[in-house]
């Protein structure tokens, strides 16, 4: 099949994200829907009661290097609720993408568990159904594949999700294009991504983690690379899609992104620990 051969297995596992039907609205506020740090007076969003959706129970994460175990994860203990937006902040190599993926059920623990709704996911199998029906990712550095449109890069992961099929469906592009423009770069749709600002090769990534409307989404180090307006824009984006009811967990090492967000954690040798605004920034 001539489309297939045009696509880069090498992204087919890292793009299983969602399939569920759970609604995710217009990325464009109403009038009266901005309100200081996104919380709503009713059920939705990120105010009012809430249950835990990730939680992580002494999970440790250790790599083999010939004949010895090298800790990247040691005893974590984390609980992400519903609609929460959690900062996670801390050096490069401090493992936040290790922990990241291991969200994403991308790395098996090496202990302790990774519950979502209260389920542990233990199998391949069991962790790749997981993502197809609930995670959306945005990798380090956001990257598109070169010789597909901006568009088709969109909804990939709706074609990975239904892999009997080699086409994508006019639904699909319609919705890929419809989130482009709300982000702002519905113009660009035809487009491929070496044609892209850095920039809008972000919220290009941004549009193909919400193709299948997830009710988590992951970015790994969002803001790399951008100058300060542009790391502006992407966050107040982020603050937007928080305000739809998604659960974020973002990983950066710019202290700058950290008045967003809801919770602010710091991972240090192996050790994650909750820490409060003015401590994140000193």
């Amino acid at each position: 099949d001539p489309f297939l051969c045009r696509m880069d297995w090498a992204f087919r596992d890292q793009l299983f994200i969602n399939t569920s039907h759970s609604p995710v609205g217009r990325l464009h506020p109403r009038e009266g829907d901005l309100t200081p740090m996104g919380r709503q007076s009713d059920g939705g969003g990120r105010a009012g009661m809430r249950e835990p959706l990730v939680r992580l129970e002494s999970l440790s994460i250790s790599y083999r290097e010939r004949r010895r175990s090298i800790p990247v994860l040691q005893g974590i203990d984390l609980t992400v609720e519903r609609g929460e937006w959690v900062m996670i902040t801390g050096e490069s190599g401090a493992g936040k993408s290790t922990l990241l993926y291991a969200i994403a059920g991308l790395i098996p623990p090496t202990e302790g568990r990774i519950l979502i709704e209260g389920r542990a996911f233990t199998a391949e199998r069991e962790r790749a159904e997981y993502r197809n029906k609930h995670v959306g990712v945005m990798f380090q550095g956001s990257p598109l594949l070169p010789s597909f449109l901006v568009w088709e890069n969109v909804t990939l992961p709706a074609r990975i999700a239904s892999p009997s099929r080699s086409r994508f469906t006019p639904e699909e592009k319609e919705r890929a294009i419809q989130l482009l423009e709300e982000l702002g770069i519905g113009s660009l749709a035809e487009r491929y991504p070496h044609q892209l600002s850095l920039g809008q090769r972000r919220r290009a990534a941004i549009a193909r983690a919400l193709m299948n409307r997830p009710s988590i989404l992951l970015a790994d180090e969002p803001t790399n690379d951008l100058d300060p307006d542009r790391v502006e824009q992407l966050l107040q984006l982020f603050e937007r899609i928080s305000r739809q009811g998604i659960t974020m967990i973002m990983v950066t090492h710019d202290e700058r992104s950290l008045k967003y967000g809801e919770k602010i954690y710091r991972l240090a040798e192996g050790k994650l620990s909750e820490v409060n605004r003015i401590g994140s920034l000193s």
